[in-house]
């Protein structure tokens, strides 16, 4: 049975942020509650907030922006979940890839974690896993037609390595995989497969990074 999934967080005034800055404002300019025509709210957030891409040009000087991305660049036809359970902040590399049998299509990695389970509380974003920089050239090594990959915590720099994480994002945005964090990957249930995620950005002229809503198609 085919079904559509949510692979992304509702976003709200309690979304946590990197750093665990807390400046996301959501603020009712009319109520009908108050007599006004209509309910309408203005927000105000960084552009990398709840889960968002990163472009390339988060990192890359000359690099590509978000809205710079045709319409076909979001939609990922050969996903690829990898099971890479964590609990604290260490990094993910190369050797938690060697030696699996992964299909060599994908076009799209999914690092689950399980971290997701600590989202609301100040561990997740404060002692959140990263992504060592060496994992990049070896993905786009392994999968020829890599574009992107995801996580299921906060940021692919950890607050414990963030030089580290520095590197990392230049690694991957530089050979143009976009970065996809703060993901939701706990509703992909074991044996269902993942067959189509589909990423909708914010389209931000000139953005370095966006907010997206995130569509998974599970068999």
């Amino acid at each position: 049975m085919t079904r559509y999934i949510f692979l992304s967080h509702t976003f709200s005034k309690t979304t946590p942020l990197y750093g665990g800055c807390g400046c996301i404002i959501i603020e009712s300019e009319k109520s009908m509650d108050k007599g006004d025509s209509s309910n309408t709210s203005t927000l105000t957030f960084p552009a990398h907030s709840g889960t968002h891409i990163d472009s390339p040009l988060h990192f890359i000087k000359q690099g590509k922006s978000v809205d710079s991305y045709e319409a076909g660049e979001w939609v990922f036809t050969k996903p690829l979940v990898v099971d890479i359970p964590r609990n604290g902040p260490e990094l993910i590399g190369k050797k938690d890839f060697e030696g699996k049998n992964y299909p060599e299509d994908a076009d799209i990695v999914l690092v689950k974690t399980g971290f997701e389970n600590f989202r609301g509380k100040e561990h997740y974003w404060r002692n959140g896993p990263g992504l060592a920089p060496d994992l990049a050239e070896y993905l786009a090594g392994r999968f020829s037609s890599l574009r992107a990959i995801g996580i299921d915590f906060i940021s692919i720099s950890s607050l414990h390595h963030r030089d580290t994480g520095k590197q990392a994002h230049c690694e991957f945005l530089g050979r143009n995989i976009q970065i996809i964090e703060d993901m939701s990957l706990k509703e992909l249930r074991s044996p269902e497969e993942l067959i189509r995620v589909i990423v909708l950005p914010l389209r931000i002229a000139g953005g370095d990074g966006a907010p997206v809503t995130i569509i998974g198609k599970v068999v």
